[in-house]
This record gives structure tokens, sequence and C-alpha cells, in this order.
């Protein structure tokens, strides 16, 4: 439950409890800093529990909490301490502004230095709201986009491991330059050219990457090396099999072998 701010009256007259639960005061006043607008000290009578009756005292305002049902404040000082605090009267009131007095005050509860304490401010709690950053959704594109790259990677995984690293690399670089072809232009002797170039690569027996194809109304000429006579001719029957195309022109060759 959020606890509502005190008003600055409420805390007149509040007893003063220590840890033991002795009423020891009560809050007579409290100094605020003008330039902060921060509380600094308050300023407690004693009510006898000490030697300094009739008299008030200053204690830094850090120094008091307050209970869970703020029916009084608590100080938890030794009594010497407080016995032997910086008193004054009541028609006698210290220059609170002054910084010798407020240093001479600080260093008795144990300050040497009155930076040291922190004015608690005036407002003693202020309502807290949860904030969110806004939560970024991948979008549809995205997540698709991935999808794609992820199983681009195994199929690529799979082709190494199938027919090893030199023919899955041509195979998708020809694969690559039938996509770049089609992209240039998805009509005529460019659209050709693409298809012959993914039908071969499709096939597991020829090195596509090995393998230039032409197109020129409907003629498709092939250049480059195979492996064999049979990848030869099955390189052409692809060729001469893929839609629009009319004549086969193989150009295609098997390496001699090198003598020993």
């Amino acid at each position: 439950m959020v606890r509502k701010d005190w008003l600055a009256s409420s805390w007149m007259g509040r007893p003063v409890r220590n840890s033991a639960g002795a009423t020891i005061g009560k809050i007579e006043d409290v100094v605020v800093n003008p330039d902060s607008g921060a509380v600094t000290f308050g300023i407690l009578s004693s009510d006898g529990w000490i030697g300094i009756a009739h008299r008030l005292v200053a204690v830094p305002w850090s120094l008091l909490g307050f209970s869970p049902n703020r029916d009084y404040v608590l100080l938890d000082v030794d009594k010497n301490v407080l016995e032997n605090a910086p008193t004054f009267e009541r028609t006698q009131w210290p220059d609170v502004s002054d910084a010798a007095w407020r240093s001479r005050v600080y260093v008795h509860y144990g300050y040497p230095d009155p930076a040291v304490v922190r004015d608690r401010p005036v407002v003693v709690q202020r309502e807290y709201r949860e904030s969110r950053e806004p939560r970024k959704e991948m979008s549809v594109l995205g997540a698709l986009f991935l999808v794609l790259v992820l199983l681009g990677l195994l199929g690529f995984t799979y082709m190494v491991a199938t027919r090893g690293w030199t023919q899955a690399r041509n195979e998708v670089v020809g694969g690559m330059h039938g996509v770049t072809y089609a992209m240039k232009d998805v009509g005529g002797d460019a659209a050709l050219t693409a298809k012959v170039k993914t039908a071969l690569s499709l096939n597991k027996r020829i090195a596509a990457g090995n393998i230039d194809v032409d197109s020129n109304d409907g003629v498709v000429t092939l250049r480059g090396d195979v492996n064999d006579d049979q990848a030869r001719a099955l390189a052409e029957t692809i060729a001469s099999d893929t839609p629009g195309v009319r004549e086969v022109q193989n150009h295609l060759f098997v390496p001699t072998p090198a003598a020993k």
C-alpha cells in the first residue's frame, strides 16, 4: 500500500521514543533548508527524561525514524550523547542558518563534516509508479528472414556433408548466379538462362558451378568442363528438358587426366 505524504504540522507534538520504547520527549519544531527545501534538524523537548528540562535540543533529521503507524518518532541515540547535546532556551533560539552552529551540532552526533549528513526532504514518501519500457516485438518479416537464413545454413551444411566442400560451393555459386540472372531480367533470354542454371544446380551428379550457360532466342549454349561423358550428356538432357529451350549447343568437355 502506498504511503501518503505527511504535512509538516503533523510532526509537531509527536512523541519521541528510544529503541527500548521509552518516551524521551516530543517534536517541538523542525528546521528547513531554504535552498533545498529539505528538513535538516528536528527540535526536541526532553520532558525531563534527561537533565535538560525546559530546554530544547537540536537533532540531525537523518537520525530520526518513524513508526509504521506514524504515532511516534524514533531516536536511537545513547542517553549520554543526548544529555550532553547543545541545548537552548525556548526564548533564546540560536541562528539555525549559522554554519558554525550547524557544524557544532553535527560534530556532537558524530558527523565531522556537515556535508556528510543528508538532509531528509520534507516529503516523507512520494507515490511510486512502476515504469516499464515497451517491449520490442520482432516483426513478422524479421522472423521469416531469420528462419530462411537458418534453413539456408542447414541446407548448406548438409550439402557439404554429403557432396564435399568443393561441389557444395560450386552448386551454391551456380544457384546464386541463376538467381542473379533472374533478378536482372525475369523474361526472355536472362530468365531462360536462370532456369537452366537452376535445373543444373539441382542435380547432384553435375558440378553446375563449372558450367556457363548462355541463352539466345531459345538456343542454350553450355560451356565449361565436367567430370565425365555421362555428366556431359546429362547436362545436355537437363537443358533440353527445361521449358522454353528450343535447342542446346553442348560445348562441355571432359578434361584429359594428367600423365603420371
